[in-house]
């Protein structure tokens, strides 16, 4: 069947059969090789005519929606490992929805980044390209400003999905199980090479090991401040942590700007070691006491 051009008949009822091995615990290229198509066609043909045919009950968009919304919630709320069967329970599907929407886990996180990291990187090319036209290089204010403005907008915005999303995020970018094909192309592939080229021509005497380090600390922030608020409330007792997002970002472009322009390591500076490994209990212990 390979090549063949199929009609809208064979298409609903190939549909219809794949919806039934997926239900029977069939993985989708198993499924697919049964079929006699390719995975990407099959996932295709759901895109196109799932709506109409989806051999679940419900319709297509409604179900896929309820699953993103709810896996983002949950994985915004308990990190990582939140799993399969708690998502189908909280979004009140079964395990043959999910493999025919997403196939597999893997699949669902990818669609999770797909859906809103398009959106933020898409901002953030064009801020750095109307930054690039302004000055070249471009201003350290306007391209701290175009890397970090998208994401933490997004985590202020009223719509409790950017939220999930912006918490989501940084549970997937620290967590070494699990990578997101996704987030890999996007932001790895595309978005952190032109950024830092962007950033080493404005500082081009910044040494490799001091310009990672200055990029990390920005992404730091920028993470921080999408993730951690909370946490600012709180040891803030309430001073600040519920800005808008002009101020918020008013307040932390400063500190990205001098997070770049501090003078560069010194590595001759004797940097001695408080000896954490050596300490015991007992010690920890009367040092507590001495502090009250």
């Amino acid at each position: 069947m390979a090549g063949k051009r199929h009609s809208r008949s064979e298409i609903e009822g190939l549909l219809k059969k794949a919806a039934r091995l997926q239900a029977g615990g069939k993985r989708v290229v198993d499924v697919a090789d049964r079929l006699g198509v390719s995975k990407q066609t099959l996932f295709r043909w759901r895109r196109e005519f799932g709506d109409e045919v989806n051999g679940l009950g419900i319709p297509q968009r409604t179900t896929r929606k309820t699953i993103l919304d709810t896996a983002e919630r949950l994985l915004a709320e308990e990190g990582m490992a939140v799993s399969l069967r708690r998502i189908m329970s909280k979004a009140k599907v079964n395990i043959a929805a999910i493999h025919y929407h997403f196939g597999d886990r893997q699949a669902l996180i990818d669609a999770l980044v797909d859906r809103r990291l398009g959106t933020i990187n898409g901002a953030r090319l064009k801020r750095l390209a109307e930054a690039r036209e302004r000055s070249d290089p471009a201003r350290l204010e306007d391209l701290v400003q175009a890397f970090m403005g998208p994401s933490v907008e997004a985590s202020l915005s009223a719509d409790p999905g950017w939220q999930h999303f912006s918490r989501f995020l940084v549970w997937l970018v620290n967590d070494p199980q699990t990578t997101s094909r996704t987030l890999l192309k996007n932001v790895y592939g595309e978005l952190h090479p032109r950024f830092q080229a962007a950033f080493r021509k404005r500082m081009p005497r910044l040494s490799a090991t001091d310009f990672h380090w200055r990029y990390h600390s920005m992404i730091a922030i920028m993470a921080a401040a999408g993730h951690n608020r909370d946490r600012l409330i709180r040891l803030s007792g309430g001073e600040c942590g519920n800005e808008e997002y002009s101020a918020t970002m008013a307040a932390l472009t400063p500190i990205a700007v001098a997070i770049w322009t501090a003078p560069p390591s010194n590595a001759g500076v004797e940097h001695v070691t408080v000896g954490i490994e050596s300490l015991d209990a007992a010690a920890v212990s009367a040092v507590n006491d001495k502090m009250g």
